[in-house]
């Protein structure tokens, strides 16, 4: 989980076993550039831009589904 998304950074959009054989089954996995990141009082939710072959979709998520990418740690 990352704590304090920043606009700019990679990341990869990670649900539960429970949720990523469900309706999150789309965005399970999948990588993106963080947009805005919101400043609450309420949930703490991401926007995230994940470029499909072609076209760009903008989700949005909360914070504790994203993940660093395994690429960043090496």
């Amino acid at each position: 989980m990352i704590s304090y998304p920043r606009p700019g950074q990679r990341v990869q959009l990670w649900y539960n076993k429970r949720l990523a054989a469900g309706w999150c089954a789309a965005y399970h996995g999948l990588i993106g550039t963080v947009t805005t990141v919101s400043s609450g009082p309420g949930p703490r939710n991401v926007r995230v831009r994940i470029d499909r072959g072609g076209y760009c979709e903008g989700v949005i998520v909360p914070r504790g589904n994203l993940r660093e990418l395994q690429e960043a740690k090496r």
